[in-house]
């Protein structure tokens, strides 16, 4: 706030930043402003948006679930471009070192869409994956991430 202290009839300025990168969507954020005034002590702002999808990943959870130990496995994103300019995919990090990645693009026309594969070789027994994916591209949503579960039939 530009100002904390208001004579009667006076007004200031409010100043609020949000962050979209992680949301998609139809988004309501409340900000909650108060006051000593006695009638009303408590006034709520509201923002709606629309945050635009740039890329759609689909699944958005890979599950890893029931493997048996010594099998290769695999699961298949399609990452699709629903924004109006090329997008570049920058780097796909993993927290689980045990899949490996393979894209079949780096670049996404507008409409186009990229597959993603995530393999595991060789199922270890007792393996358990928990973890995500990160996607670092060139849209308005730099960083997308995606959850991934599972593990090995004891």
């Amino acid at each position: 706030m530009s100002k904390r202290i208001l004579e009667p009839q006076e007004s200031t300025e409010l100043k609020a930043v949000f962050d979209s990168r992680q949301f998609r969507g139809q988004v309501i954020k409340s900000i909650y402003v108060y006051s000593n005034d006695l009638e009303n002590p408590i006034k709520k702002l509201s923002i709606q948006a629309e945050i635009r999808e740039d890329l759609k990943i689909r699944p958005s959870t890979v599950y890893f679930a029931g493997l048996k130990a010594g099998e290769k496995v695999e699961r298949n994103l399609l990452i699709k471009n629903l924004s109006q300019d090329t997008i570049r995919i920058k780097e796909i990090a993993s927290t689980i070192s045990s899949i490996n990645l393979e894209l079949s693009k780096m670049t996404i026309e507008p409409g186009d869409s990229a597959n993603l594969k995530l393999v595991i070789n060789e199922v270890k027994k007792k393996m358990k994956l928990m973890g995500e994916l990160t996607i670092f591209n060139t849209s308005h949503q730099p960083e997308l991430k995606v959850r991934v579960y599972g593990g090995a039939i004891k």
